[in-house]
């Protein structure tokens, strides 16, 4: 799997409404970015899948995920929020997210799309990872510690 994180999707500080005011935020960037090149397809099929089931993880952590045309390069960005959202979630008790990780993946290579899924979660299970991730200052700090979980194997 290539690389998924780049330091340009790397949101602290993000200031966000809700979570339609997120999504469509984020694919602004991204399409300005042109990591999409169709923000409409691209935030229909985050719903779609938010259809199916909440991307709310819990710990205040969603991971909304999409397989679709519009993507150019698989990424995941990571936005800090300025402030919790509602986001409900089918798997915890906990119905905010703070921390958003997005998934873009082109239906050309929808094979890395578990892999970039089991990447995150794995390293967002250990409490101590989302300490470290969550606190860090800025946003090198976060794109450093992204960059290096996506290199162990």
């Amino acid at each position: 799997m290539e690389g998924v994180f780049y330091r340009d999707l790397i949101l602290h500080d993000f200031k966000v409404d809700n979570k339609d005011d997120c999504f469509e935020k984020l694919a602004e960037i991204l399409n300005n970015l042109q990591y999409i090149d169709d923000k409409r397809i691209f935030i229909e099929k985050l719903y779609e899948r938010e259809e199916e089931y909440s991307t709310s993880v819990g710990n205040y952590i969603a991971i909304p995920h999409c397989v679709c045309t519009s993507v150019n390069k698989p990424f995941i960005s990571y936005a800090r929020l300025v402030s919790p959202i509602e986001w409900k979630s089918s798997v915890s008790n906990c119905n905010e997210v703070l921390h958003v990780f997005l998934i873009g993946i082109n239906e050309n290579k929808e094979s890395e799309h578990l892999q970039m899924l089991a990447l995150l979660a794995r390293n967002l299970m250990h409490e101590d990872f989302r300490e470290k991730l969550f606190g860090a200052n800025t946003e090198d700090e976060v794109f450093e510690m992204l960059k290096k979980i996506q290199e162990v194997k």
